[in-house]
């Protein structure tokens, strides 16, 4: 469900609406057995969704037969404020709010909704004091919702005078958040005012801000939507502005006008810096990462090996908020999905990663690519990635087809070895073992050396396995599998399966990886919302839940301890941390 879709973006974004209707709704449109509620005005947004899906059902909810008129006329007479004639506004909830605070209105009830709104906005407008306009004025250039406390300090607005107009406006749908609503009283209200004074207001909300002992802001100290006022006008007043170098800044505004700033800069035409590039990549608008800490750890991630002081000041920041997880290294290739897996037999001790450019040899402590030209790969979009014990690597593409990759002249299956099963959905290997995953839940593990192969005596999973991987552990094989289930399972050849999956959640499992560290056997897995797990075996309410802002497309933990993930645009290597 998508609410209030042609107010996203605000006024300096007006084409946000549309974009965001063709670029992620329609396509949406596309997925089996999804339905979209859309909620959207006349305009760009509405005309992009309603020619992509002609037979959708479009409701007018300004047309009566959508509202009970006798729950409506009742609903009425509770509002507080002046008599609502039920006939007048009927159905719109809204319209009734404004006529409540509207002293003898009396909008023509054979008018569209529309045009009996734009009455009400001039009637409800000429009523209002001249000693509350300059603060309606203020409200009208803060580009709400905002709230009454800083709503008071800016120019032309006082707190007397602000209590005095909150009286005179329809209650805000969220608590001591206000804004001018609906759309015809918010344009009256700013074509009757002077044009808005950013540089005042910047500084007007400048001033409420905390100083530090050596003289400077205090951005850490200051309340997230205070910051947010502060850089929507700086940014309105340049795209360019220098607040959107201030990584504090960018660490404690609220995230949605971050994220609008940067839009805005480069809907103006400037270049993408690394600052922008890593916000984008890291998606800091999820209640998840809204605590600072989180959303530092989470940068520094994104920023590591491309704005060194940022990364560091975001790092010190998380290890001081005891962050349980840090970044170690990141390598951002110039195009492609990704994946990675360490090596084995010849390329063990050594990461084969996966790009736009082909399959590479690289240090798993630090990322670097080795010298070599990377191996061409078969098809793009890996679904999964794994070396084999022979020196080469097998991928499974997003098509379901499993292709033998060649690694310094070594095969990922030479003719003679154990073959997948014809239908395979995820793929994993170790040493002497290869794990296969199909579509019925069931995964096959088989035994290099000897062709003998097992598998639990039932499926473990209610659908396809959808990620694998498997370790040496107690004398066998520990193998751990996801599926589109959302169970984690782990299970050892020749033995009974736990009696219960060992992590279990509503989404799709995307990856999972396991290994012997030197802290400990370590289990990560991933779901398709996004959540990364990574717990060291026994550790039930330790080690760390980490959103990177994207679905992780692989897993893998090296034997020192780091798990290396694979996201769409990017290879992320993480340690976790006590």
């Amino acid at each position: 469900m998508v609410t209030d879709l042609d107010r996203a973006g605000g006024p300096r974004l007006p084409d946000l609406p549309a974009r965001l209707a063709r670029e992620l709704l329609v396509p949406l449109l596309s997925v089996p057995w999804l339905l979209l509620v859309v909620e959207a005005a006349d305009g760009p947004a509405a005309e992009a969704l309603t020619a992509a899906a002609p037979t959708g059902a479009v409701l007018d909810l300004d047309q009566p037969q959508w509202t009970d008129p006798a729950k409506y006329a009742a609903w009425c007479a509770g509002l507080p404020g002046h008599p609502v004639d039920p006939a007048a506004t009927h159905p719109s909830p809204g319209l009734a709010q404004l006529a409540a605070r509207t002293p003898a209105a009396a909008p023509d009830p054979a008018l569209p909704p529309a045009a009996r709104a734009a009455a009400l906005a001039r009637a409800w407008w000429a009523a209002v004091p001249d000693a509350e306009r300059a603060a309606l004025a203020a409200l009208a250039g803060a580009e709400g919702p905002i709230s009454t406390t800083l709503w008071a300090t800016l120019p032309g607005a006082d707190a007397r005078s602000v209590a005095a107009a909150a009286d005179l406006l329809p209650p805000p749908p969220m608590a001591d958040r206000w804004r001018l609503r609906p759309a015809q009283l918010a344009d009256l209200v700013t074509a009757d005012s002077p044009p808005v004074d950013h540089a005042a207001t910047m500084w007007q909300a400048a001033g409420g801000i905390p100083v530090r002992a050596d003289g400077g802001p205090d951005l850490a100290a200051s309340d997230p939507e205070r910051l947010a006022l502060l850089l929507r006008h700086a940014s309105a007043g340049d795209p360019a502005s220098p607040m959107l170098d201030e990584i504090d800044l960018l660490l404690h505004a609220e995230p949605a006008t971050v994220t609008a700033a940067f839009q805005y800069a480069e809907d103006s035409g400037l270049p993408t810096g690394p600052l922008a590039e890593a916000w984008r990549r890291a998606a800091p608008d999820r209640a998840a990462t809204a605590r600072p800490a989180d959303r530092a750890a989470v940068l520094h991630a994104h920023l590591t090996g491309r704005h060194d002081a940022a990364a560091a000041h975001c790092a010190e920041l998380a290890r001081q908020a005891d962050t349980r997880w840090r970044a170690v290294w990141q390598h951002t290739p110039a195009d492609g999905p990704c994946a990675a897996t360490p090596g084995l037999g010849p390329t063990a001790g050594h990461l084969l990663l996966a790009d736009g450019d082909g399959l590479h040899l690289a240090d798993p402590a630090t990322g670097r690519l080795l010298d070599g030209r990377p191996e061409p790969l078969p098809g793009p979009h890996p679904r999964a990635l794994t070396a084999t014990p022979f020196g080469g690597a097998l991928l499974l593409d997003a098509s379901g087809a499993l292709r033998s990759l060649a690694v310094r002249g070594a095969e990922g299956v030479p003719d003679g070895a154990p073959a997948a099963l014809d239908a395979c959905t995820a793929v994993a290997a170790h040493e002497d073992v290869m794990v296969f995953g199909r579509p019925d839940g069931l995964t096959t593990c088989s035994e290099v050396s000897t062709g003998t192969s097992h598998r639990p005596e039932h499926p473990l999973h209610e659908g396809p396995v959808t990620a694998l991987d498997v370790a040496p552990a107690d004398g066998g094989a520990l193998v751990a599998s996801g599926g589109e289930d959302g169970r984690v399972w782990t299970w050892m050849p020749g033995r009974p399966p736990l009696p219960a999956p060992v992590d279990q959640r509503p989404w799709p499992v995307t990856a999972v990886a396991l290994a012997n560290t030197p802290a400990g056997l370590l289990l990560a897995a991933a779901w398709s919302d996004g959540l990364l797990r990574l717990r060291r075996w026994g550790e039930r309410h330790h080690g760390a839940d980490v959103r990177l802002g994207a679905a992780v497309r692989t897993l893998s933990v090296t034997p020192d301890g780091l798990v290396v993930v694979a996201l769409p645009r990017s290879v992320l290597a993480l340690t976790l941390v006590g």
